[in-house]
């Protein structure tokens, strides 16, 4: 569960607190490590699709890692 989002981040105005973020690039993630490996998997400067549960509704949005 999103807890905050930093200022000036990639994820301001995209992620949300409350967000729960299920899925990174179609894999599930059930822990922040999990989280973590799958976004250094996928690299700096690319989009990472994330699939999140926000407000009851799934949804899948866009960040790109630095």
């Amino acid at each position: 569960t999103v807890a905050g989002v930093a200022p000036d981040t990639p994820a301001e105005g995209v992620l949300e607190d409350g967000d729960v973020i299920m899925r990174v690039n179609g894999a599930a993630v059930h822990a922040v490590d999990e989280l973590r490996g799958a976004l250094a998997e996928n690299g700096t400067d690319v989009p990472a699709e994330l699939g999140i549960m926000r407000d009851g509704a799934v949804e899948t949005v866009s960040v790109t890692p630095v």
